[in-house]
């Protein structure tokens, strides 16, 4: 039996792009500057263009990211042995064209257009962002979080990190501040009576409350995926059979330096690893994390193992208990200090790929997963993405 392979993140994203953009148009574009002997290759640079504009890449990373990637391959039009892809010199050669004639920007941003034009935004540079996501701020609609819990302010930091500030709180308990976010608390007549619809998210993992906030939206005439969705932490999609890390730590605040574990997300999923992020506060909502292929990443301040995991790594930034001198590991972890990986300057974007690599192998060889286990990433990347 042929094993179907599952549609990867990063296959959905380079679909939506391939359907979504005019490439002829951006082809005649760039035509008049391209040498004339090369022009069948043309469309070809434009999209490994597209992909390093897309995902943040090097030169260099391009190159490999399309002798990595299938998905990529299938969307630049290389053959599967990769006889016509280009290399790192040809990739910075069109980008430099593509530079001194001032259309990088230009043609960027007629791609952002496209899918504008369609309801959808496309953020450029990292992994995580590189998707198309609903833009609710395009379309001059004011975006509410309904659920003031937990679960509602984990869904405000999260859409912040994409670019949306979310209006207001919806919820019973309302008329105040909430802390945290700092966003006002307003009752559901107050938003919904509004001229013009609002589009809601539902932050809450009761089904009977969600039953209930749902009917409510429906009675002011909002209407499901077109007004309103679960929110990304809401739902975990979780499959026990399949190699999975899960990443346990606080909401994204660069402020405060809580970020090196996203960025080890992002890493995780530039290489088609299955990676979700758990923020703390909302693990209520996940099932029994026994699968022998899912491997919980905790930071160093998280004592024990909260999330009942089988396989568990410890995410430290420095030495142990450095930070957490009162830090209570469980047994049989295994410990990772990520200092240099992601605060030497010096590294290589290669040297940092290895060394995820590395460490993926490492817990593979630790917990006993083997390499036939699925380690594709979703769709969903993040906790059932929605929208």
């Amino acid at each position: 039996m042929n094993k179907v392979k599952k549609q990867t993140r990063r296959d959905l994203f380079l679909g939506e792009l391939e359907r979504a953009v005019p490439w002829r148009e951006l082809e005649d574009l760039a035509a008049p500057h391209y040498p004339q002997g090369e022009i069948s290759g043309l469309p070809r640079m434009l999209k490994a263009h597209t992909v390093q504009k897309c995902f943040g890449l090097s030169d260099e990373g391009v190159e490999d990211a399309i002798y990595d990637s299938r998905a990529i391959q299938e969307f630049v039009g290389i053959d599967p042995d990769c006889k016509s892809a280009p290399d790192a010199a040809a990739v910075r050669r069109f980008r430099q064209l593509l530079e001194k004639q001032n259309l990088a920007e230009t043609l960027f941003e007629k791609i952002r257009k496209h899918l504008g034009a369609k309801g959808l935004l496309l953020r450029e540079g990292t992994i995580v962002d590189a998707a198309l996501i609903r833009d609710h701020d395009r379309s001059a609609r004011k975006v509410y979080i309904y659920g003031a819990g937990d679960y509602g302010t984990a869904t405000v930091f999260h859409l912040r990190v994409q670019g949306i500030e979310p209006k207001a709180f919806i919820d019973e308990n309302a008329n105040r501040v909430e802390l945290k976010t700092g966003l006002t608390v307003l009752k559901p007549s107050d938003v919904l009576c509004e001229k013009t619809k609002p589009y809601v998210i539902i932050a809450d993992i009761n089904a009977t409350t969600i039953e209930k906030m749902i009917a409510v939206l429906e009675l002011y005439g909002l209407k499901n995926r077109e007004d309103f969705e679960l929110s990304v932490f809401v739902q975990f999609h979780y499959d026990p059979h399949q190699f999975i890390f899960v990443i346990y730590t606080p909401a994204y605040d660069f402020t405060i330096g809580d970020t090196a574990l996203f960025q080890l997300h992002e890493l995780l999923i530039k290489h088609d690893f299955n990676s979700k992020i758990c923020v703390w506060g909302t693990e209520k909502a996940l099932p029994p994390l026994t699968g022998r292929g899912t491997v919980v990443i905790y930071p160093e301040a998280v004592n024990g193992n909260p999330l009942n995991a089988r396989n568990i790594v410890r995410w430290l930034p420095y030495k142990p208990k450095v930070h957490n001198p009162d830090a209570n590991f469980t047994q049989n972890e295994l410990t990772f200090c990520y200092d240099k990986m992601f605060n030497d300057i010096n590294l290589k974007e290669k040297e940092v790929d290895g060394q995820v690599l590395n460490f993926v192998d490492i817990c593979r060889k630790k917990f006993g997963i083997s390499e036939e286990m699925g380690d594709q990433g979703s769709a969903d990347c993040r906790l059932s993405d929605a929208g």
